[in-house]
């Protein structure tokens, strides 16, 4: 069925085509317009329309053969001749090609810009994490913790990689500093179960013993009442002098496990004080 005026998607196309151009936003402007010329091989076009579209389309092509990103993509393959892509009526059909051509070669460029930019984004996070770890082991701490909390700051997303920072400070003795990256882990990663371990250990050595259970309640309600956390809990409570707690808990984690020996020493050693 002949057509008298252009349809609102093609022209929607073509504008977009145009609009992305301008703003050097080449790989969706290249998509815009292959998608209008689509559809105006798709649509039997006649009289006004028809040359409404030629004008469009020969004044995208006109505008994008001289934008810097087109010129610079053909002379990387030697071609300096131009006009680098030409328009004809009626030949809408080698356009398109030309068109979807060039589109492909610049996705691909994209995309090795992209591997090669996470490249090097993975290697700078390598080399400050070795740096920072061979400062650590000098016990040039100040630095060291300066270039490891580069390393948090700028791939604390990874998962794992804000733990192994806080168990290297751990291992260090450096609490105040393991325990905030465990927390941070606790909160980004709930499954993670060594930065609870990890969390405790500090708190623990800091004294902490409040937080130190806000810790181990944390755990129970992400990976349940296991008989070792149980046990765990009630030596907790033991160090902290609450002995009604440490003995309620040493229960637990005998009535989980009756064949855990460590468990009933507590419970007889607390039984032997309080009753």
């Amino acid at each position: 069925m002949m057509k008298f005026t252009v349809p609102k998607i093609t022209r929607e196309n073509l504008s977009r085509a145009r609009s992305y151009l301008r703003r050097s936003e080449i790989i969706r402007s290249l998509e815009s317009i292959c998608a209008g010329i689509g559809e105006i091989l798709n649509s039997k076009l006649m009289g006004q329309a028809r040359y409404e579209v030629e004008v469009l389309v020969y004044e995208y092509i006109n505008e994008l053969n001289k934008h810097p990103e087109i010129i610079k993509f053909f002379q990387k393959r030697k071609i300096y001749a131009t006009p680098f892509i030409r328009y004809q009526r009626g030949e809408e059909r080698e356009l398109l090609d030309r068109l979807e051509s060039v589109l492909h070669g610049m996705k691909e460029e994209q995309h090795v810009k992209q591997a090669a930019r996470v490249e090097k984004k993975i290697s700078k996070k390598e080399e400050l994490l070795q740096k920072g770890k061979t400062l650590m082991q000098a016990k040039d701490y100040p630095r060291g913790k300066g270039v490891l909390r580069r390393v948090v700051e700028g791939w604390g997303h990874e998962e794992g990689l804000i733990t192994e920072i806080a168990m290297l400070f751990l291992e260090h003795q450096l609490y105040l500093e393991a325990v905030v990256l465990f927390e941070n882990v606790i909160e980004q990663f709930p499954s993670d179960s060594k930065a609870y371990g990890g969390a405790v250990r500090c708190y623990k050595e800091l004294h902490e013993f409040e937080r130190c259970e806000q810790v181990y309640l944390k755990a129970l309600k992400q990976f349940g009442a296991h008989p070792k956390t149980l046990f765990n809990m009630a030596e907790l409570y033991k160090r902290w002098r609450k002995l009604d707690q440490a003995y309620d808990y040493a229960k637990r984690a005998v009535t989980a496990d009756p064949y855990m020996a460590e468990a009933k020493v507590l419970m007889e050693e607390i039984e032997a004080r309080i009753f």
